[in-house]
């Protein structure tokens, strides 16, 4: 749809209530409804690379996604409101990936730095168990949530996160 977003947008995720996130590089966020209708729009203060929506395993519906953006920062938006919850430092250089475990207890960030970062639902965080000399591109979290692979360089590592 045309008119929303006036730069890329490098990011978009569906919500558990069917309607999409779009992120633009100029800090704009659109939550679309299922008829391509545009429900509500926010801006931040900085390009978001990655944009990912708490799960609601066990619970009801949750209203949480995380976002991750080239200042380095990790924010927690409420996605009714499209307001900034949280706002955190978490990468020295963009933060790149953002991403949940299975059950939504922890979320992990990758950036520029090299690093891959633990936190807790809430962003604090818990720790950081990849120190690469190397910008980690992109992460995934393995099934029981013990494990964690990463890519950096022309490689692909698999850690214990558990």
């Amino acid at each position: 749809r045309r008119g929303q977003h006036e730069v890329m947008v490098p990011c978009a995720t569906w919500t558990p209530g069917n309607e999409l996130l779009s992120c633009g590089d100029d800090g704009t966020i659109v939550k679309w409804g299922v008829d391509g209708s545009v429900v509500s729009k926010s801006k931040i203060d900085s390009s978001v690379t990655s944009i990912a929506w708490m799960p609601s395993v066990g619970r009801g519906q949750t209203d949480v996604f995380a976002i991750c953006c080239t200042d380095g920062t990790l924010r927690l938006i409420a996605g009714s409101t499209l307001r900034e919850e949280r706002k955190v430092q978490a990468h020295h250089g963009a933060a790149i990936q953002v991403g949940w475990n299975l059950d939504g207890s922890a979320m992990y960030s990758g950036g520029e730095d090299g690093e891959i970062k633990v936190w807790s639902k809430t962003a604090n965080l818990r720790n950081t168990p990849v120190r690469s000399q190397h910008a980690v591109y992109a992460f995934a979290a393995g099934p029981t949530g013990e494990e964690l692979c990463y890519a950096s360089e022309l490689r692909l590592y698999v850690i214990s996160v558990g």
